[in-house]
């Protein structure tokens, strides 16, 4: 059986020090669920941290509870 790799779901993760903590879970071989509400921070998030096979961004407003239940329900989270 293959190991599963952990997950790591950030909040605000495109930007600053959200994107930096993927940054760095990324590099440690996780595999990394970043929610965020701005959809031009997850477009340079996605280009800039570059592991589309451990990465998965989500355009997600925290602050609505149907959108946090919609993104847990992605297949990759």
């Amino acid at each position: 059986m293959a190991q599963q790799l952990p997950v790591i779901l950030i909040t605000g993760g495109a930007q600053g020090i959200g994107k930096g903590t993927a940054a760095f879970f990324l590099d440690k071989d996780w595999r990394v669920v970043v929610l965020d509400q701005n959809a031009e921070a997850i477009k340079a998030c996605r280009q800039d941290l570059r592991n589309p096979d451990n990465l998965l961004l989500i355009e997600t407003d925290v602050a609505r509870e149907s959108e946090v239940v919609s993104a847990s329900a992605h297949p990759a989270t």
